[in-house]
């Protein structure tokens, strides 16, 4: 496989400029000249040679086997440099030692090789761009002038590296310099670094340790992003900058020591959005001036024990506190008007004022603290747990096929704002695909009045609305048992909050969801859009099916990812996005997403 997409790439006519053969120590060393200087392989630039036949452009025989040695001189000459694709094919090279007349690598030098491990001397200043595809390595030694270049550049899978060694004087850790390298499990920054730069280690799951030596000055913006197994971290003393979002999405993170660093613990605000957060300990304070706590800003620092918001914080996002399993109470300013979903849970919220928007599953998985003076309030919102609709129905006395419906739609309390309303019922009084029916037929109530403008997209909320349904018309079934719905909504099917991401190569510019949504939100979207009359939406025996796909049968879902394409694209997004794609997208926009495997994010392009 690799023969023919190499094949691809290169291909032209071979040829080569001052090529020469020597053997050293029984191998049949290839090598060209250039400004009195060797290369070994047979061409010195990719951007001058191409080849068609990819057996024949080697240093050394492609049956090559077990350890080599470059040698320092061939023919009069210094080898200062590894030509491209000067070991291109020999896949039983298992190491190679690297002389210190060595000061370039070309690149897919090592293409294919069976390399575990390689050492690069303190003489090399360049490595070229996929010096080292394909070759599985797992250790690493390398000089300081490669630490200032992103190793994903020259190793095509940094996942397999477990271990990294630096040699010489190193003194700064570059850009990006060990992105996405899961394997390492520890590192030991060597002393005399000073730096460590922007998203250095970002994505390094499986780090569980880092020792940061009194040496390192400046840690850079996202220097650890996403270090998801990350635990504890001691920051020096002589640490005097730590950029923004250092370690946002380091959800293991229970404890960091950072003796002299001002402000503790390290918030990362941005347009007064507290975005991500690293406690310092038990305690967090988070600054005046922050207006929105942002989602996930807390998720999952399990050693935080107490947080004291302050007044000017107007709103707190989905999954804000989620996983802070030692915060049992939190005040709640004055000045909150809104709580998102799961941004607390089994959490005493105290407050000194009427509620708030409060979102359901935070109602039904903490406990409140509330003043009398707005017990009524608290009481009724507490004991409905989240009252949106409120259904009367019965059978008309007298005539059996008419049903006469009362509603009400509780939208914040206050009179003047609209919804839409759709209905459904269900039959034995089972909230199920399997047993539902669009009620069509509205007739007059008992006295007279015609009841079918109260259902559709301009209904008063907060005020009382009657239906009477003509069952016959629309339904043949046993009337024993059946169960009336009024659905409400006054805007987005679901909770979504999203995030801009600038135009990239690889996409144009996108607004992405950070929401993970639940199946049951995502059924009772669906029973939305069939009550709604979705374009692409059948029901066949129980079966809810779009585009060839059965997305829900009777009471659950079937195909979770398809209901939830179906639904974020009925909202107008372009479809779903899996956190893995999101690596495609220019690194400073992902700050804050946090991908996982698993999670799906709404996505629609967005014209400039």
């Amino acid at each position: 496989m690799r023969s023919k997409l190499l094949l691809g790439v290169f291909c032209v006519a071979a040829f080569s400029l001052n090529a020469a053969t020597e053997i050293v120590d029984g191998i049949e060393w290839t090598y060209v000249v250039s400004n009195g200087e060797a290369s070994v392989g047979k061409v010195w630039s990719l951007d001058e040679f191409n080849f068609t036949d990819i057996y024949d452009i080697s240093a050394i025989p492609i049956t090559t086997s077990g350890l080599i040695e470059i040698p320092a001189k061939l023919g009069d000459y210094s080898v200062t440099s590894i030509g491209p694709l000067a070991f291109c094919a020999c896949g039983s090279l298992t190491s190679v030692l690297i002389p210190n007349s060595v000061v370039n690598i070309g690149a897919y030098a090592f293409i294919g090789c069976a390399l575990d491990s390689i050492t690069m001397p303190s003489s090399i200043t360049n490595i070229d761009n996929e010096a080292f595809i394909a070759c599985n390595l797992s250790s690493v030694v390398i000089p300081q002038s490669i630490c200032l270049q992103s190793l994903s550049s020259i190793i095509s899978d940094v996942s397999m590296i477990t271990n990294i060694v630096f040699t010489g004087s190193v003194t700064n850790i570059g850009n990006y310099a060990f992105r996405d390298c899961i394997g390492l499990t520890s590192m030991t920054i060597p002393d005399g670094v000073t730096s460590i730069g922007e998203y250095a280690f970002q994505g390094c799951s499986g780090l569980t340790s880092v020792t940061i030596p009194d040496s390192v000055t400046s840690i850079g913006e996202g220097a650890f992003l996403d270090c998801s197994s990350l635990v504890s971290v001691t920051i020096p003393d002589s640490i005097t900058n730590i950029g923004s979002g250092a370690f946002a999405g380091c959800n293991s993170l229970v404890y960091m020591s950072i003796p002299n660093y001002t402000p503790r613990p390290i918030f990362t605000v941005e347009h007064g959005e507290l975005i991500s957060v690293v406690p310092d300990g038990a305690t967090a304070v988070i600054p005046d001036g922050v207006t929105r706590i942002g989602s996930c800003a807390f998720l999952n620092y399990k050693g935080l024990m107490s947080v004291t918001i302050p007044n000017s914080v107007t709103n707190i996002g989905i999954s804000a506190f989620q996983g802070c399993s030692g915060l049992t109470s939190v005040t709640i300013p004055n000045n909150v008007t809104s709580i998102m979903g799961s941004a607390f849970a089994n959490t005493v919220l105290i407050f000194d004022s009427a509620p708030p928007s409060i979102a359901k599953n935070v109602l039904e998985s903490c406990y409140f603290i509330y003043p009398e003076e707005s017990a009524v309030a608290w009481k009724r919102l507490l004991g409905e747990r989240f009252p949106e609709v409120i259904v009367h129905s019965k059978m008309r006395k007298n005539n059996p096929t008419l049903m006469d419906v009362d509603y009400i739609v509780h939208k914040d309390g206050v009179k003047g704002m609209q919804v839409k309303v759709r209905a459904l019922a269900f039959e034995d009084g089972v909230r199920s695909f399997g047993k539902v029916v669009r009620p069509e037929t509205f007739v007059n109530d008992t006295d007279g009045n015609p009841t079918v403008q109260n259902i559709g997209d301009n209904i008063d909320a907060n005020v009382e609305h009657g239906l009477s349904w003509k069952v016959s018309s629309d339904w043949v079934t046993r009337l024993s048992k059946v169960k009336f719905e009024v659905l409400a909504c006054d805007g987005a099917l679901l909770p979504m909050e999203t995030t801009i991401i600038p135009v990239s190569d690889r996409y144009g510019k996108m607004q992405i969801s950070w929401n993970r949504h639940t199946n049951d939100q995502i059924l009772d979207a669906l029973m939305w859009l069939y009550a709604d009359k979705a374009a692409g939406l059948t029901l066949e025996n129980g079966a809810l099916k779009a585009g060839g796909k059965t997305l829900a049968n009777g009471t659950s879902l079937s195909d979770a990812a398809a209901a939830a394409e179906f639904v974020y694209r009925s909202m107008g997004f372009d479809g779903v996005l899996s956190g893995a794609l999101l690596n495609y997208v220019n690194e400073e926009t992902r700050l804050g997403l946090s991908p996982s495997g698993v999670r799906q994010y709404a996505y629609k392009f967005i014209e400039e």
